[in-house]
C-alpha cells in the first residue's frame, strides 16, 4: 500500500512539475480582413471547472486563454463562466484589455461565483456606460427566473472609439442551461434591455455576444435571431461548427455559442476558434466575428 501511495505520489508531483516547466502557449493570430473595423470574440472560458488528472484544470488553462486572445487582438470580449480568481489574474497577463463584470450571484463558493466579463482594448476605447441585470422577473436585482437552474445575468458596456468616436453596446450573456422556457424568458429580456438602452444611446451599434445552451432554431435563437443578425449566417466568409466539445467528449455539428448584430453592422469574418496545440482553453471553442459599419 505504502509503495502505491509513494508511486501516486510521485506521478501527482510529476504532472505538477510538467505544468509548471511546460512552455508558454503560443497561438497564431488572425489576419483581419482590410475592411473590417471592428472585431469581437464570444468565449465560455469554463474558469471554475476542468480536471487535473485530464490535465484541464483552470489553473493551466488560464493562461492559454490569455495567450490566445492576446493573438488574436479582438476589439471586445465576451466571456461566460468567468471568475474572479481568472480575472486577478488576466488583469496581469492581458495588459492590453480592460474589463467589466458583476457576479451573477446565488451560488454556494461565492468566491467563484461566475461573471459574464466583457474586456475592451483600453487604448483603442473609452468606457462610456455599463450595467448588468438579471435574467429574471425582476432584472434590477439580483434574481433567478423561476425555473432556471442558477441565476444568469447580462453584462453589458457602451464603448467609444477614441479616434472615431463610434460607439458600440456590447450586450455579453449567458443562458440557462436547465429550462427552454427560462432561456426563451431570458432572451426577451435581454431583447427588451437592447431596445432600452438603444433609445438611450441611439448612435451605438450593438453587439450580443453569448452561451445560449440551444442551437439555431430553437426558441431563444430565433427570438434574438428576429431582432439582430446572427453573425454565422450573415458573415461573407465562415464554417458551421459546433462550439461546445466537453473537453473532447462531444462532437457537435451545431454551435450554441453566438455573436450578433444590429443592422449597422455587417458581418464581414466568421471563425470558430478552435485551436487545440495547446491543449483545451476551455470545454467550449471560442467564436471571432469581424465586422464593417454600414
Amino acid at each position: 500500500m505504502k509503495k502505491i501511495t509513494a508511486v501516486f505520489l510521485a506521478l501527482i508531483l510529476t504532472m505538477f512539475s510538467f505544468t509548471a516547466c511546460s512552455a508558454e502557449p503560443v497561438y497564431s493570430g488572425i489576419e483581419r480582413t482590410a475592411s473590417a473595423g471592428v472585431a469581437a470574440v464570444t468565449f465560455n472560458c469554463a474558469a471554475p471547472w476542468g480536471s487535473l488528472l485530464k490535465g484541464t484544470q483552470s489553473s493551466a488553462r488560464v493562461k492559454k486563454f490569455a495567450a490566445y486572445m492576446n493573438a488574436v487582438k479582438p476589439d471586445f470580449i465576451g466571456t461566460q463562466e468567468m471568475n474572479n480568481d481568472w480575472l486577478s489574474e488576466l488583469s496581469e497577463q492581458m495588459a492590453d484589455y480592460e474589463f467589466y463584470g458583476v457576479a451573477r450571484g446565488g451560488d454556494k463558493n461565492e468566491k467563484q461565483s461566475e461573471l459574464n466579463a466583457v474586456f475592451w482594448l483600453k487604448d483603442k476605447y473609452t468606457l462610456i456606460d455599463s450595467g448588468t441585470f438579471w435574467l429574471s422577473e425582476t432584472p434590477e436585482k439580483e434574481s433567478r427566473y423561476t425555473g432556471a437552474g442558477c441565476n444568469r445575468v447580462c453584462t453589458w458596456v457602451l464603448l467609444q472609439n477614441k479616434e472615431t468616436n463610434a460607439q458600440y453596446l456590447h450586450m455579453n450573456t449567458h443562458l440557462d442551461n436547465m429550462s427552454e422556457e427560462a432561456q426563451g424568458y431570458g432572451a426577451n429580456v435581454i431583447l427588451a434591455e437592447e431596445q432600452k438602452l438603444t433609445a438611450q444611446y441611439p448612435n451605438a451599434a450593438v453587439i450580443l455576444t453569448g452561451d445560449f445552451n440551444q442551437t439555431r432554431g430553437m426558441r431563444a435563437h430565433s427570438a434574438v435571431s428576429a431582432v439582430l443578425n446572427d453573425s454565422l449566417t450573415a458573415a461573407e466568409s465562415g464554417e458551421i461548427k459546433g462550439t461546445y466539445q466537453e473537453w473532447g467528449e462531444q462532437e457537435n455539428a451545431e454551435p450554441i455559442d453566438f455573436i450578433f448584430s444590429s443592422g449597422d453592422l455587417t458581418a464581414v469574418n466568421y471563425e470558430v476558434l478552435d485551436d487545440l496545440s495547446n491543449g483545451y482553453v476551455s470545454d467550449h471553442y471560442g467564436v471571432y466575428t469581424e465586422f464593417v459599419t454600414v
